[in-house]
C-alpha cells in the first residue's frame, strides 16, 4: 500500500485529478440513488409494513389503475372479509379554518376510521385514540400529530381535553401521535377527525374512501384479492361498468407512478459513473504505458508478476477510496440541493429522503468495483509485457495493446455522453415547448389568494353571497387594483368536479369551476360566444353555465352551444346542485391541471347561484410583476378588515405559481444537464 502511495506522490496532478473525477460520479449516483431508494425501496416506517396493501375498486372496461371506494362497500367489507387482520379507511384530504384570539389560521386535515392508527400499528403518546362512537358522525374528537402539537400548542401535556374550533365548531382533543407517524405514501397533514360512517353518510354515492388493510397471518396478497375480486363481483354498491376490486402493495401501489422518472436519473447518474470510471481507467492505461520500460526492467530482474499486480491494485485503492470518500460528502451537500431545490412534493417519502446504510453498501460496492476495474487494465497489459522487447525499443507512450484498450474506453465514454448529451438536448426542448404553450389565459400583473371567512362550518347561502360581495369590493378598493374577481380555485389547480351530459348523451365526468362574472377579464380569458356571466345570474334567476370549447364539441359538435341545456347529474362539491342550466357562453380552453396536461372539458358556474365557504380572490393590478407582488400585502390588510376571524392563505402571484409549475420541469433538465457535463 506505501508503495502506490509514493508512486502516486510523484505525481499529484494524476493523483488529484483522478480523485475528482471519480468524486464527481460517485457524487451524483450516490445522490440520485439515495432518492431512489428513499423514495422506492425503503420499507415503510410501520411495524411489519410488507403487510399492509392498498385495497381498491377498478373498471376493467376502463382499465383504470384502481378507483376510492364507496362507504357502503367499505362497511361491507370490513364487515365480512377474513383475509385481513384490520380494514381502515381515510376520506380525501380537507383544509379548514381555525379560529381564535388574533389572526386566522388555515390548516390540513384528513378523516380516517377509528382503527386507522391502529391498522398501521401506532398508538397515541398522549391521550387515546379514536372509539368507534366517534364513527357515528356526531364525536367532535381531533387527533394532532407531533408537528402540529409542538409548533401551535408548545408540546403542552395539558392540551388532552382541551377545545378548539375548525370552521366555527368546538372539537375536542383526544390525543397526540408519536413523533414517528408518518403517512409516508402521502403527505401529513395536521390533525386527524373521524371518519363519518353514519347511516346518513353511507347514502352518499361518492367514491371517496382509501381502503388499508392489515394481512391476516399466512394470508397473502394473491389470497386477499381472490377473496375481495369475489366479493366485488357482487352487484351490491356497483354502479355500472365491469367492477372488481384490487389488492396491491400499499408500498408498490403509491410508487409507481413515479418509478419511471426516478429509474431513469438513477440509470442517468450510473451513466455518469460509468464515464467517470472509465476516464480513471483510461488514464490509469496511460500512466502505466509510460512505465513499460520500468515494469519489463522488474520483469528482467525476476520480480513476480503477482506482486506488480498487488502494486496496481494498492495504486487503485488509493484513487478510489479518497474518491468514494470526496464523492460522499459531495452526495452530502447534493442532497440537500436536491432537498431545498426540487419538488420534492412530486416524489412520494420525498421528506424522507436521506443516506443510510444502504447508501453506504452501495458506495463501498462501487469503491470495491472501481478498485478491480483499475488495476486489472495494468494488470492484463503487463501479463503480455515481453521485457527483451520492450528494453530493446525507446518508444514512448502506449503500445499497440494498451493504445486499443485505451481507445475502447475513450469510445465507451465518447458514447454514454452522447447519449447523455441527446438527453439532456430532449428536456430542454420539452421544457421549452412547455414555455411556449398556450395556456389559455394571462397570468401576468395578476395577484391572487384563497380567502375563508369565520364562523359556522356551513354558513348559510345568503351569507357567503354577502362575505364574497364583501371580499370583492375589499379587493377592488386597494390602489392600482384594475378589477378583482372570485373562483372557487385558480388556473393550474383543481376546483371541483360535476357529472355533466345532455338529454341525449350521458353524463361524464368534468371539471367544474365557480366564478364571479369579472373572473374571464381578470385572467383574460376569451370567450368564443354567447355572454359571460353577469350580476343578473342571482340565486332567484334561471340556472346557467358556460362551456369551454372542448366540451361544447363533445356534447353538440359543429352546432352552437349556447342556447342548449345542460344537465348536470352530480355535483363533487355540495355548492353545485344537480339539475338544467342553460348554456349562456363558450369559453376558449386553458390549462387547468397543468402545462403539461391534456385539455379538460371545463364547465364553469356562477357563484351566486352556487356559493362556496372557501374562495380564492385573484385581483388585476397595474403595471409590472413587482407591482403584483407588492399589491399582495395590501389585499390582505384591506381584506382582514372584512371580519376579525377571516382567514387569508396561499397568497402569489399567478406569475409565481406558473414558476412553480415549471420547477420540477427544469429541476429535471438541471439534473440530466448535470449528469451530461
Amino acid at each position: 500500500m506505501t508503495r502506490g502511495l509514493r508512486a502516486l506522490s510523484k505525481s499529484p496532478g494524476y493523483f488529484a485529478l483522478a480523485v475528482m473525477t471519480l468524486a464527481l460520479g460517485v457524487g451524483s449516483a450516490t445522490v440520485m440513488f439515495s432518492v431512489t431508494e428513499s423514495a422506492l425501496w425503503r420499507p415503510l416506517p410501520f411495524p411489519s409494513p410488507g403487510r399492509l396493501v392498498l385495497v381498491t375498486d377498478r373498471d376493467r372496461k376502463s382499465f383504470s389503475e384502481g378507483a376510492p371506494v364507496k362507504r357502503a362497500e367499505f362497511l361491507a367489507w370490513r364487515g365480512r372479509a377474513r383475509s385481513f387482520r384490520a380494514l381502515a379507511a381515510t376520506g380525501w384530504g380537507a383544509a379548514h379554518n381555525i379560529t381564535g384570539a388574533g389572526l386566522g389560521e388555515r390548516i390540513q386535515t384528513q378523516s380516517v376510521t377509528a382503527n386507522f392508527f391502529a391498522t398501521l400499528g401506532f398508538a397515541p403518546t398522549l391521550g387515546r385514540d379514536f372509539t368507534a362512537a366517534d364513527e357515528s358522525g356526531g364525536g367532535r374528537r381531533v387527533m394532532l400529530t407531533d408537528a402540529y402539537w409542538r409548533s401551535r400548542f408548545g408540546a403542552s401535556t395539558d392540551v388532552i381535553g382541551a377545545t378548539i374550533k375548525l370552521d366555527g365548531e368546538v372539537y375536542t382533543i383526544a390525543g397526540v401521535l408519536p413523533k414517528a407517524f408518518h403517512l409516508d405514501f402521502t403527505s401529513d397533514p395536521d390533525l386527524y377527525l373521524p371518519l363519518d360512517l353514519s347511516p346518513a353518510a353511507g347514502l352518499r354515492p361518492r367514491r371517496e374512501l382509501g381502503v388499508i388493510g392489515r394481512l391476516a397471518p399466512g394470508v397473502t396478497i394473491a389470497a386477499a384479492r381472490a377473496e375481495m375480486e369475489a366479493m366485488g363481483r357482487e352487484p351490491a354498491g356497483r354502479d355500472g361498468g365491469d367492477w372488481t376490486t384490487n389488492v396491491e402493495d400499499l408500498r408498490a401501489s403509491f410508487n409507481k407512478f413515479r418509478r419511471g422518472p426516478l429509474l431513469l436519473f438513477f440509470g442517468f447518474a450510473v451513466l455518469g459513473l460509468v464515464v467517470a470510471c472509465a476516464n480513471v481507467a483510461a488514464l490509469q492505461l496511460a500512466r502505466y504505458a509510460g512505465r513499460r520500460r520500468e515494469s519489463a526492467l522488474r520483469i528482467a530482474l525476476g520480480a513476480n508478476r503477482l506482486r506488480l499486480a498487488r502494486e496496481a491494485m494498492a495504486e487503485s485503492a488509493w484513487i478510489a477510496v479518497p474518491g468514494a470518500g470526496a464523492g460522499v460528502l459531495l452526495s452530502m451537500w447534493g442532497l440537500d440541493g436536491v432537498r431545498k431545490f426540487m419538488p420534492l412534493g412530486d416524489f412520494v417519502r420525498s421528506e424522507q429522503i436521506q443516506m443510510d446504510a444502504w447508501t453506504l453498501a452501495f458506495v463501498l460496492a462501487v469503491c470495491g468495483a472501481t478498485v478491480l476495474l483499475f488495476a486489472l487494465a495494468p494488470v492484463f497489459s503487463a501479463g503480455k509485457i515481453d521485457p527483451i522487447v520492450a528494453l530493446r525499443t525507446s518508444k514512448r507512450g502506449m503500445g499497440g495493446e494498451t493504445e486499443k484498450r485505451a481507445s475502447v474506453f475513450v469510445m465507451a465514454e465518447v458514447a454514454i455522453s452522447f447519449v447523455l448529451l441527446f438527453a439532456a438536448g430532449l428536456f430542454m426542448r420539452t421544457h421549452k415547448s412547455l414555455l411556449e404553450t398556450p395556456m389559455g389565459f394571462d397570468a401576468r400583473h395578476v395577484a391572487a389568494m384563497r380567502v375563508s371567512p369565520g364562523g359556522a362550518q356551513r354558513p348559510a347561502s345568503g351569507e357567503m353571497r354577502t362575505f364574497a360581495r364583501r371580499v370583492l369590493e375589499a379587493a377592488g378598493a386597494v390602489p392600482g387594483v384594475g378589477k378583482a374577481a372570485i373562483s372557487g380555485g385558480l388556473p393550474l389547480q383543481f376546483d371541483s368536479r360535476a357529472m355533466v351530459g345532455t338529454a341525449t348523451r350521458q353524463a361524464q365526468d368534468s371539471l367544474a369551476r365557480i366564478i364571479s362574472p369579472t373572473y374571464f377579464d381578470v385572467l383574460s380569458i376569451p370567450l368564443l360566444a354567447g355572454r359571460p356571466f353577469t350580476n343578473r345570474d342571482s340565486e332567484t334567476a334561471p340556472r346557467v353555465a358556460i362551456v369551454n370549447r372542448r366540451l361544447a364539441r363533445k356534447l353538440f359538435g359543429a352546432e352552437n352551444a349556447v342556447g342548449k341545456t345542460l344537465q348536470i347529474a352530480e355535483g363533487g362539491s355540495a355548492a353545485i346542485a344537480t339539475g338544467e342550466a342553460d348554456i349562456v357562453g363558450v369559453a376558449a380552453d386553458t390549462k387547468e391541471l397543468g402545462l403539461n396536461e391534456i385539455d379538460f372539458d371545463d364547465v364553469y358556474l356562477p357563484f351566486e347561484q352556487n356559493p362556496l365557504r372557501s374562495i380564492y380572490v385573484a385581483a388585476k393590478i397595474g403595471g409590472d410583476s413587482v407591482a403584483a407582488d407588492a399589491a399582495i400585502g395590501d389585499i390582505q390588510r384591506q381584506l382582514r378588515g372584512i371580519e376579525r376571524e377571516v382567514t387569508i392563505s396561499d397568497a402569489a402571484t399567478m406569475e409565481q405559481r406558473l414558476d412553480e409549475g415549471l420547477r420540477g420541469n427544469r429541476s429535471r433538465v438541471f439534473l440530466v444537464t448535470l449528469f451530461a457535463a
